[in-house]
């Protein structure tokens, strides 16, 4: 059990030398307490195919050319995971054009910026992983080595020798047969054969390593006219994300900026107009979803491999689907209305293969062409 504060401060003004406008900033922190599968899940073995870069180092191959091996890998859950914590910052700005012009009355609009920021984010620190901190360094493995005697690996992955001494350094000394790298929690490691400096074990875990950052902005514009003795409204929702920047890999000092790789689209909008004219009323809106490069291939510097990716393969269209509807209100009768979502029966947009239409649900409706008739009526 714990126990955590959320705290939030807001500012509100609107100034008379600027009339029709508004400011308004607000800061808030938050958090996210690990699932209990996370903390005390049972424990899996399983043999992981990842490269073992520091042997192949070792034994003077590069990291392009350092081939895949199978990995005997436990995975543990950490009891000893906190919670991960967020810092939010947004503003914005309103303002009314009415308010000063009557040619521009009925317009509105409004800008908002935001910035959202995750520290010691729980990530899952899997087997490739903990091979790039343990080659190049960073936040999931300590410089801290215990050595052991020859009597095995545990069936917890622990060393299961006779402790024969503990360093910083990752120089077997007599006597000892297998090194473990200690990581930030006991169930991240990596325990090597003193004799050849390969990898026999590795502890894949969750920790509290992990940064995210998140920031863009958000256009909204409405203007509502008088035409022909009904009110029309346009509008148009904008939004543009500048960065979402993660880990390059799992515990990494270098961030990777995820906008436009697979998936992850930097620009989307809603484009509409409504128009009401006594009991009925009319709309159409369009949906956009931007595009983003299809795919990611492994990121080199100098013939090396850095542990991060880069942006490849073809570019994923633009997606653009149509909303109509149209209602009637018949007072004690209620309201009718007809419509169509997806009138155009857009199908969700493959993956880089042409093939799989299910890669990218949590972007594309996949349900096709909707076409309702709702009739609602109140007692």
């Amino acid at each position: 059990m714990g126990s955590a504060d959320s705290n939030k401060i807001g500012l509100l003004y609107e100034p008379d030398f600027i009339p029709g406008t508004i400011f308004k900033a607000n800061y808030g922190e938050g958090f996210r307490a690990p699932g209990m599968d996370t903390l005390y899940g049972v424990t899996t073995f399983s043999a992981n195919t990842a490269k073992d870069y520091k042997a192949c180092a070792a034994s003077g191959l590069t990291t392009t050319n350092c081939p895949s091996k199978q990995i005997s890998t436990l995975i543990v859950a950490n009891s000893a995971l906190s919670a991960e914590s967020s810092e939010g910052l947004t503003f914005s700005v309103e303002h009314d054009f009415g308010s000063w012009n009557e040619v521009l009355d009925g317009l509105v609009a409004r800008f908002d910026f935001y910035n959202i920021e995750i520290s010691d984010a729980i990530v899952s620190a899997g087997t490739g992983s903990v091979m790039w901190n343990d080659f190049l360094g960073g936040g999931l493995l300590t410089n801290n080595y215990e050595f052991f005697n020859a009597a095995g690996i545990a069936g917890d992955g622990t060393a299961a020798g006779a402790p024969v001494g503990s360093g910083t350094s990752a120089t077997c000394p007599a006597g000892a047969t297998y090194v473990k790298r200690k990581g930030v929690s006991d169930s991240i490691y990596t325990i090597r054969s003193c004799a050849n400096g390969r990898i026999d074990y590795v502890g894949a875990s969750y920790a509290n390593v992990g940064v995210i950052e998140v920031e863009g902005w958000d256009l909204f514009v409405d203007y509502t006219r008088e035409i022909g003795g009904g009110d029309a409204t346009f509008f148009l929702d904008y939004s543009n994300m500048d960065e979402y920047n993660t880990d390059a890999f799992v515990g990494s000092s270098r961030q990777l900026n995820n906008i436009d790789f697979s998936g992850t689209p930097g620009q989307r909008h809603n484009l509409g107009i409504i128009y009401s004219h006594g009991r009925y009323m009319g709309s159409v809106i369009q949906r956009n979803i931007g595009d983003y490069r299809m795919s990611s291939s492994p990121e080199m510097v100098g013939g090396e491999l850095t542990g991060g990716i880069v942006k490849a393969g073809g570019t994923q269209d633009k997606y653009d689907t149509i909303d109509i509807q149209l209602s009637a209100d018949f007072d004690d009768w209620g309201r009718i209305s007809v419509g169509a979502l997806n009138v155009s029966d857009e199908d969700p947009l493959p993956d880089d293969t042409g093939q799989n239409y299910d890669a990218y649900t949590s972007l594309y409706d996949n349900r096709g062409r909707i076409v309702y008739v709702k009739w609602k009526i109140g007692f």
